[in-house]
């Protein structure tokens, strides 16, 4: 897990996780593609509802609007997020643990608990804890995209589709831009590529400077020759994103059927200095020799 974005805040006394930006896994070259895999985690956040919005049975909103009573389990899912975003997966586990152990009914500590043993690819006990989880709290739009995104990542297409759908069903889902983009990457690689498209437009229309949607659609837009909105999207992802091998090759592939040299021969000495034992490279080593 490259880079996890997680603010703590204070609410009622109490510290509390809210879910207010997005965690990107940054995983290269999934079956021989990159991928941008987006995982927005959930864990503890709490808010007010507007007054006259209620959280009855048929509420979409489920309970994500109440206020939630502090719990035994709190502390140790805060230490077990924090294990987690430093990559420090046994002290994550044990602190996991011990939250379930303190309150076994206590969602946050099934969710933070099932993204461990995700990161550990203990498939079984993660899928169990996230669905835990979710029974608890069946109509949190962070669960259900979190689920949906392990799903993706064991080929589980469909199921995954239908989380990241019911997730964007409550009006209360702040980043709603997460599932879109991870709804978009789940269809592509399950070879879907007009639907994934659909999914990344959408979430780029929520978030503009969402840097994966922005990477797929210049990648899409240039497999379809569409050879200036690739540029396009390219250059809107490298103002809001450090270079990657896979956005250099793409930069490269873009110039040469534009006929700029230039442009062309620094990316490739950019890929070749930052990248040199990256797939595109062998690509781009591939190329020049045939």
């Amino acid at each position: 897990m490259d880079a996890t974005y997680i603010r703590m805040e204070t609410t009622g006394g109490s510290r509390r996780l809210r879910a207010q930006r997005q965690t990107l896994l940054m995983r290269q070259h999934w079956r021989g593609w990159g991928v941008v895999g987006s995982l927005l985690l959930l864990l503890g956040g709490c808010a007010t509802l507007p007054e006259g919005i209620g959280g009855g049975e048929e509420s979409r909103v489920g309970n994500l609007g109440e206020r939630s009573q502090e719990s035994p389990a709190d502390l140790y899912v805060n230490l077990a997020v924090e294990y987690l975003r430093r990559q420090a997966f046994p002290q994550a586990l044990q602190n996991a643990r011990e939250a379930v152990r303190r309150d076994a009914n206590n969602a946050d500590a099934h969710n933070v608990l099932a993204l461990v043993y995700d990161q550990l690819d203990e498939t079984s006990h993660a899928e169990r804890h996230f669905q835990r989880a979710l029974s608890l709290q069946p109509k949190n739009p962070y669960y259900r995209n979190a689920y949906g995104f392990f799903l993706c990542k064991r080929n589980r297409y469909p199921a995954a589709e239908q989380e990241f759908l019911r997730a964007l069903d409550n009006p209360l889902y702040s980043t709603p831009a997460v599932a879109l983009n991870n709804a978009g990457i789940c269809t592509l690689r399950s070879g879907n590529s007009a639907k994934a498209e659909e999914y990344f437009i959408r979430a780029l229309r929520h978030e503009p400077r969402l840097a994966s949607a922005l990477l797929e659609m210049a990648d899409l837009s240039l497999k379809q020759d569409k050879v200036a909105l690739a540029r396009e999207y390219l250059r809107r992802f490298h103002a809001v994103s450090g270079r990657s091998a896979r956005s250099l090759w793409l930069g490269i592939q873009i110039a040469r059927i534009l006929g700029d040299r230039d442009t062309e021969a620094s990316l490739a000495l950019q890929l070749r200095s930052n990248f040199p034992d990256s797939d595109e490279y062998l690509q781009l080593m591939g190329a020049r020799h045939r």
